[in-house]
C-alpha cells in the first residue's frame, strides 16, 4: 500500500510540474486555450492505467474513422497497398479500423511519454539489432536512421538519444503552432532534437549533424519534402523519400532502416535492420545510384510494415502506379 501511495504521489508531483512547465510556454490566454487540449490529455493519460489505453483508442478510433472521411480514404489505400490488394472489402476495412485504432494509442503514448520519466520509457522498450549502429557511432562517425509512420517511433528516439546517440529527427510543421512549440520543448528535454522540414537549409542542417557524429532520423514512406523517387513498394511504383540515399552517398554514412512497433502488452519493440552502406549502390550516374539506394530503402520498410500493417499510420494521399 506504501509503495502505490509513493509511486501515486510522485507521479502526481510530476505532473503538476509538467503542467506548470507547459503553460510557461504558452503567451497569453488564447495560447493557454489552445495548448489547454494537449496539456490535459498528457496529463490524464499519464495518471490513468495503460489497460485502459486499449479501450480508448477503440472508441476514438472508430469515432475518428467513421466522422474523417478523407483521413479514412488515405488510410485504406495504405492498407490496400501493405496488403498487395489482397484483403476483401471487409477484412480491408476492420484492417482500416486497427489502423485508425493503433493511431490513437500512438498519440496517447506519445504524450504520456512527454510526462513519464526517462526510467518509465527505458522499462517499457525492448530494442533489437542495436550492436551494428552502435559499433558504427562508437567510431565517431554519425549515421541515418531510414524509418517510416510505422508503430511509436517517438518511444524509440528517446530512448536511443538516452542510451545509444543523439538522435536528430526531421520535424514537419504542426498546427496550432503552440502545439508545435509545445512538442519541440519536451523532446529537446528528452534528449531529442529537430530539424524543421521549413527550414530552407534541411539538407545543409542534417549533414552537418551527421558530420557532428550523430544518428539522423528521416521518415521516407511519405513524400512531404518533395524529393522522392518512383521504387517498387508493394508491388507497386511508389514516390519514396530520396533523401536517406542522397545524404549517405554525399557523407558516406551508412543507411540503418529502422521502425518502433507497439505490443499488445503496452510495450515497445524497436528493432533496427541491415544497414545499407553507400557503396553497395549501383548504377553509372549519381542518379542511378540514388534511386537504387532508395529502392532497397524501401524494400528494408516494406519488409517492416508487413510485420505490423495495422500500425502503419497513413495520414496522407500515397500516389501508386501499375
Amino acid at each position: 500500500m506504501t509503495s502505490k501511495f509513493s509511486s501515486y504521489f510522485q507521479q502526481t508531483k510530476r505532473t503538476y510540474s509538467f503542467a506548470r512547465e507547459s503553460f510557461a510556454l504558452a503567451q497569453g490566454k488564447t495560447e493557454i486555450k489552445k495548448l489547454l487540449p494537449y496539456v490535459a490529455s498528457a496529463t490524464i493519460a499519464s495518471m490513468i492505467s495503460r489497460r485502459s489505453y486499449n479501450f480508448i483508442s477503440l472508441v476514438w478510433g472508430v469515432f475518428r474513422y467513421v466522422t474523417q472521411s478523407e483521413r479514412r480514404r488515405f488510410s485504406r489505400e495504405g492498407q490496400r497497398l501493405a496488403s498487395r490488394g489482397q484483403l476483401g472489402p471487409i477484412a480491408l476495412e476492420l484492417r482500416n479500423i486497427a489502423a485508425f485504432r493503433s493511431y490513437v494509442k500512438f498519440w496517447i503514448e506519445a504524450l504520456v511519454a512527454l510526462v513519464n520519466d526517462q526510467a518509465r520509457i527505458d522499462l517499457d522498450l525492448t530494442i533489437a539489432g542495436a550492436d551494428a549502429v552502435t559499433d558504427w557511432l562508437s567510431t565517431g562517425k554519425g549515421a541515418i536512421l531510414a524509418t517510416a509512420h510505422l508503430g511509436n517511433p517517438d518511444w524509440a528516439g528517446y530512448a536511443i538519444s538516452s542510451h545509444i546517440r543523439t538522435l536528430t529527427a526531421i520535424f514537419a510543421p504542426l498546427k496550432p503552432p503552440i502545439f508545435e512549440k509545445w512538442l519541440l520543448h519536451f523532446r529537446t528535454i528528452r534528449g531529442m532534437e529537430s530539424i524543421m522540414l521549413t527550414d530552407g537549409s534541411v539538407a545543409r542542417n542534417v549533414i552537418e549533424a551527421i558530420n557532428a557524429g550523430k544518428l539522423v532520423a528521416m521518415a521516407c514512406d511519405f513524400d512531404i519534402a518533395g524529393t522522392a523517387l518512383g521504387v517498387e513498394f508493394f508491388s507497386k511504383v511508389v514516390p519514396i523519400a530520396s533523401g536517406p540515399a542522397t545524404i549517405s552517398l554525399r557523407t558516406k554514412t551508412p543507411i540503418f532502416p529502422g521502425a518502433c512497433f507497439m505490443t499488445p502488452e503496452h510495450g515497445h519493440f524497436a528493432k533496427f535492420l541491415e544497414p545499407i552502406f553507400p557503396s553497395q549502390a549501383e548504377g553509372d550516374t549519381i542518379s542511378e545510384k540514388i534511386l537504387h539506394l532508395t529502392q532497397l530503402v524501401a524494400t528494408a520498410l516494406e519488409g517492416a510494415i508487413e510485420a505490423a500493417p495495422e500500425q502503419w499510420h497513413v495520414v496522407v494521399p500515397i500516389p501508386t502506379e501499375g
